[in-house]
């Protein structure tokens, strides 16, 4: 049975894939210029790896943007509130959150 994702042909190589669920699959598996041009394909897609997408340099930057939402709910707290303790739990709280957030992900 073919679904609506399953593919009929290889969109690399224009070949007739069987109607089996693992058929595109089984096909990159036996060709290798497909497979090469699939993983090209799938790179380019997702494109180069950034601070935003992991690269694992992106700790100090989740900390600095931590930070600043941080601050920004502790001056909430304080000028809008009035209330000191309130902002300084909620800021640690999120200070938490992105500390140890991607951890528990």
């Amino acid at each position: 049975m073919v679904s609506d994702t399953t593919p009929d042909y290889c969109p690399f190589c224009g070949a007739r894939l069987r109607d089996e669920g693992g058929a595109y699959g089984a096909h990159l598996h036996r060709h290798d210029d497909c497979r090469e041009r699939a993983e090209a394909w799938a790179t380019q897609e997702r494109g180069p790896a950034s601070p935003w997408t992991g690269d694992g340099g992106s700790a100090t930057l989740r900390l600095g943007l931590g930070a600043v939402v941080a601050l920004v709910v502790l001056a909430y707290a304080v000028l809008v509130m009035g209330q000191l303790l309130v902002g300084l739990l909620a800021a640690g709280i999120v200070l938490g959150a992105f500390w140890y957030g991607p951890a528990l992900v």
